[in-house]
């Protein structure tokens, strides 16, 4: 529980860099793709005592999509 005073300190020193550099829109963007990266990636390897799911093609290819939306509007 401490660790997460601390990780959600990091998170609202990162986006109050990262909104007058991308926006509001490319900051919120890159934060829901970013953490659902993270959480299908301790899913495929089973970390924090979740259930284990492998990354599968339709997921791969659900995160490539994210992944360029976020690109396409970063640009």
């Amino acid at each position: 529980m401490l660790s997460a005073g601390f990780i959600g300190v990091a998170i609202v020193a990162s986006v109050s860099y990262a909104v007058p550099r991308l926006g509001l829109a490319g900051t919120l963007t890159l934060t829901i793709v970013s953490q659902l990266t993270i959480g299908a990636v301790l899913d495929h390897f089973g970390w924090l005592g979740a259930v284990q799911h492998s990354l599968d093609p339709p997921r791969v290819i659900g995160m490539l999509i994210m992944f360029t939306g976020t690109w396409l509007l970063l640009r």
